[in-house]
């Protein structure tokens, strides 16, 4: 069976489509994601009627999930041997990761490896 120009094209056209659809679809699931993390972020301040600061570090009680992931690109675990330590862990980054919501001051999550 000989290949020609046309049939070659074809499949470059369909091969591009499909590409573009599956872009389309992790741009749309990357969306969803995005959005269902900012409304429990709001919705759990909200219930527990409490803010978080901004960036000009006024409280606000409707940050975007995307300040909330770049105050964590600091903190780091960092493990020696069967030692783990958290470092760059303030304590409004804690009461974020912890619960926002509870009465309590803030406590390690049950996952938390390093038990700080």
């Amino acid at each position: 069976m000989e290949r020609t120009a046309e049939y070659e094209t074809q499949g470059q056209q369909r091969y591009r489509r499909f590409i573009l659809a599956t872009n389309v679809l992790d741009t749309a699931l990357m969306l969803l994601v995005y959005s269902l993390g900012q409304r429990q972020l709001r919705a759990q301040l909200a219930q527990a009627d409490d803010t978080m600061l901004d960036q000009k570090q006024r409280p606000t009680s409707k940050p975007t999930f995307r300040w909330i992931l770049q105050k964590f690109q600091a903190i780091y675990l960092v493990s020696m041997g069967s030692a783990q330590q958290v470092s760059n862990l303030s304590e409004e980054r804690s009461k974020t990761i912890y619960c926002p919501c509870s009465p309590n001051p803030p406590r390690p999550a049950p996952h938390c490896p390093c038990h700080c």
